[in-house]
């Protein structure tokens, strides 16, 4: 794992796009036909300020991601119980062409959110002063599937629920539970803080930036709690994330 300099974490990512299709015939005599794409990242650029669950470098010393770390690139430390869970960004009624539409209803119609570049760059630059500032342990984007999907990834990789309560986003973006889970809006994150005192500096260096700022809830035992919406168990999504092959090809 090279080691490269904080600067680059606002680099354009490099890449190149793969597809892979395969088709096999199910115990029951149906034939399935599966097509994925995806970019395979050759220098992460931005891209690396943000959590992957199966990126975890074992070489990393201890001091990595804690306050005053030189001006290198370090992985963030994985997600721990009683971190406060902070939704970064605002979100708006905007389900066009979102995964939601395609893989629950069965429909790809409707426009994108909008991309407001000057936004995205000031999100940026707040997360990135977050990750220098060693105030974060975890960073997910918010992207396909919006909310509803980062809270499940997170917990799933951290191995640690969550206790979720949607209220303040649902008041100050005047939206309603379910576009607040499943929302696609662009520049937003989930990010989750170690301590009090870290989430009050998180707060003056969102007030300092101009982005909203809302904390969500608070990691904890072994289930994913949204109030008043679901309560459901970690090895439940976990057996219901890895198991689709199992179940169709035995």
């Amino acid at each position: 794992f090279p080691t490269r300099r904080s600067t680059d974490l606002i680099a354009d990512a490099k890449g190149y796009t793969a597809t892979l299709r395969l088709s096999a015939t199910a115990q029951d005599g149906r034939l399935a036909q599966f097509s994925a794409s995806g970019t395979v990242i050759t220098f992460k650029g931005f891209l690396d300020a943000y959590e992957e669950g199966r990126d975890v470098n074992p070489d990393l010393t201890a001091d990595s991601g804690k306050k005053g770390a030189k001006d290198e690139d370090k992985r963030l430390p994985v997600m721990a119980e009683g971190d406060a869970l902070v939704l970064i960004g605002q979100t708006h009624g905007e389900l066009g062409a979102s995964l939601y539409l395609r893989e629950v209803l069965g429909r790809e119609d409707g426009a994108p959110p909008p991309v407001d570049l000057k936004l995205e760059k000031k999100t940026g630059d707040f997360v990135r002063d977050l990750i220098e500032a060693g105030e974060l342990t975890v960073v997910h984007d918010l992207s396909d599937g919006g909310l509803a999907v980062a809270l499940a990834e997170s917990t799933l990789t951290g191995g640690t629920g969550a206790s979720i309560d949607l209220a303040p986003v649902l008041e100050r973006d005047g939206i309603d539970a379910f576009t607040a889970l499943y929302s696609e809006s662009t520049a937003r994150a989930l990010v989750t803080v170690r301590s009090e005192s870290d989430l009050a500096t998180v707060v003056g260096i969102a007030e300092a930036h101009g982005v909203p700022v809302a904390r969500l809830g608070t990691t904890d035992a072994d289930r994913l709690k949204v109030k008043d919406v679901l309560d459901l168990g970690l090895e439940e999504m976990r057996a219901a994330h890895t198991g689709t092959m199992a179940r169709y090809f035995g």
